[in-house]
């Protein structure tokens, strides 16, 4: 989200943009599940080039007042910034799924290769998180055992009664038979309350015991992955009196996305109390926008611009991938009336017959190219899904074509072309 709203602000004149970074390189949301399963596809997924017009400093915030913010760097020094706005746009925590803050590109790149290894080594993996990115990361893991021919075994641990909460039962009932197919044990109406080993990842060779709150163990595991957020970051902001609702710990924003305890700090995401359906990239890209216009509307002392979720009937993340060559959904069930037609009564198969080649010039490329081939593998007026599925929607992430096109990130991945055989160094990271 913050690398959205610096997108809108790039275009404002007049304005000196910082950008407070906690890892010295920007990595696509999709790239956690794809590189822990094969680390060599990590670095295809992360961007270590700066963003053009825009200081970066590398480092975490660690307080704030009514004008200045204190970041303690990557050197391990405190640096005060003063601000005439400030956006908060600081997430939350998913420990291995995200980078953690301070994880220098070479650590990252080790964790990717560290938990690949944990995963084929022939101990058991335990996968924490009924989402969408639990579901995915399980469903993947089991492909790479299969793949290595491995004889581990992987569990997915199940707060409810159900996976994916929020979205349509045939979604819900069809990932638990394909991650049962790829032999996945999926568990549910339970959490994991402890590790014997206190960590998420063993060493070579080593195996823990993860413990569930229904008393049951599971032994010789490798791997741990809590795939679910696990708090919001925002212990900066709470020494600023009104900043932080007391029970969520998020900023309390008013309809402009303004803190309530500071008209001058403005949030977006998942460290906002602003309850948009999901935090999907066109969810995002709307607060992005309202924040940068809000921001340029309080410098010009002009009437400021009320926050409307984007999408409001889009509830859920409309791809569900279970695993990245297995199944993958399009739920057209959450997703905006016309692409939901679209997917539904187009007649992909029929491809001279599809109203896409005639409405491609108005509807964009993705059309254009369903008008082409059967991209989705969808029978005519059926669901969009399975295995053909996965497969577009493998190679578009490993394509970057999100990334590119809508984060704006033109460089990602690139830095492992440019460096041959060998990745840049940390040094040359931060030079650049």
């Amino acid at each position: 989200s913050a690398h959205l709203v610096i997108n809108e602000l790039v275009k404002s004149k007049g304005v000196s943009l910082t950008m407070i970074q906690a890892v010295p390189f920007k990595e696509a949301p999709w790239g956690g599940p794809l590189g822990l399963t094969t680390a060599s596809d990590g670095p295809n997924f992360i961007d270590i080039t700066p963003t053009p017009g825009v200081e970066t400093v590398h480092g975490s915030a660690s307080s704030v007042t009514d004008s200045s913010l204190t970041v303690t760097t990557s050197g391990g020094k405190a640096e005060t910034i003063s601000f005439d706005y400030l956006v908060a746009a600081t997430g939350f925590s998913m420990d291995i799924v995200l980078p953690k803050p301070g994880q220098t590109y070479a650590e990252r790149c080790a964790e990717f290769a560290h938990v690949e290894t944990a995963v084929r080594s022939g101990g058991n993996v335990v996968v924490a998180g009924s989402g969408v990115v639990g579901v995915e990361i399980a469903a993947n893991f089991a492909e790479s055992i299969k793949e290595g021919k491995g004889k581990g075994k992987v569990s997915l641990v199940a707060s409810g009664p159900t996976l994916l909460p929020g979205y349509p039962a045939r979604i819900q009932n069809k990932a638990k038979d394909v991650l049962e197919s790829l032999g996945v044990s999926v568990i549910f109406n339970s959490k994991v309350i402890s590790l014997s080993a206190g960590k998420v990842v063993g060493a070579p060779g080593e195996a823990f015991e993860v413990a569930l709150d229904s008393g049951a163990k599971i032994g010789g595991v490798t791997a741990y992955i809590p795939a679910f957020a696990s708090g919001v970051n925002t212990q900066w902001l709470e020494l600023l009196p009104g900043a932080l609702d007391a029970k969520s710990n998020k900023v309390q924003v008013d309809n402009f996305l303004r803190c309530k305890a500071n008209p001058r700090i403005l949030a977006v995401g998942g460290c906002s109390s602003w309850t948009d359906s999901f935090l999907g990239v066109p969810k995002m890209e709307a607060q992005a926008a309202t924040v940068a216009s809000n921001i340029q509307a309080m410098m010009a002392s002009k009437p400021l611009k009320a926050h409307v979720e984007a999408q409001a009937d889009m509830k859920n993340a409309p791809v569900v991938n279970v695993g990245r060559k297995t199944f993958s959904a399009l739920v057209t069930e959450v997703m905006p009336p016309p692409a939901a037609c679209c997917l539904r009564c187009c007649g992909l198969p029929f491809n001279l017959l599809c109203p896409c080649f005639v409405c491609a010039a108005c509807c964009g490329p993705c059309n254009n190219c369903c008008a082409v081939i059967n991209c989705c593998g969808a029978p005519c007026g059926g669901y969009p899904q399975g295995k053909p599925t996965a497969g577009m929607m493998y190679g578009m992430m490993m394509s970057n074509m999100f990334a590119k096109s809508v984060l704006k990130w033109e460089n990602i991945g690139k830095q492992v072309n440019a460096a041959g055989s060998g990745a840049p160094s940390d040094a040359q990271i931060m030079r650049e």
